[in-house]
């Protein structure tokens, strides 16, 4: 399993700015929906809401 808060305190610690890609959906569009949702609230924890 991946350690999500430790890889988004270190994108934040180097100032990364680039493209985070979602690669899910496999069942489908509300699996992607989740995962979309998910990403959008920790770049908003760890960038704010930008």
């Amino acid at each position: 399993l991946n350690d999500y808060d430790k890889i988004f305190s270190i994108l934040k610690e180097v100032n990364f700015q680039g493209w985070i890609s979602i690669e899910d959906g496999m069942n489908g569009m509300e699996e992607m929906k989740e995962s979309m949702l998910f990403l959008k609230r920790m770049r908003e924890k760890y960038f704010g809401n930008k």
